[in-house]
């Protein structure tokens, strides 16, 4: 899945970008532009949800921007928006 997202912030000239996801059996591969930013393996282990991604899902398209993974919003950089022109959604081939 490639969804096309357009962020911008007051200001700032537009910018685009090409985020995708692939859910493979093995691993999650998240990738911008082409470039892989982040890989997610399954590992076998007793641990219930360390990989739920066999089965059915929503897809949520959000921009997170504050939490304890991205941590505190900067105020200055306010307010953001999010315009997404269109999102893909393939299933691979098996």
């Amino acid at each position: 899945m490639a969804p096309h997202v357009r962020p911008y912030c007051g200001h700032l000239s537009r910018r685009t970008a090409q985020p995708a996801q692939l859910i493979l059996p093995d691993s999650l591969v998240f990738s911008i532009n082409g470039k892989t930013s982040f890989s997610y393996p399954k590992i076998e282990t007793t641990d219930k949800g360390q990989y739920p991604f066999g089965t059915p899902y929503y897809l949520l398209v959000d921009m997170q921007i504050q939490g304890a993974w991205v941590g505190k919003a900067d105020p200055k950089q306010l307010p953001i928006e999010l315009e997404v022109d269109w999102v893909k959604f393939y299933e691979l081939e098996k």
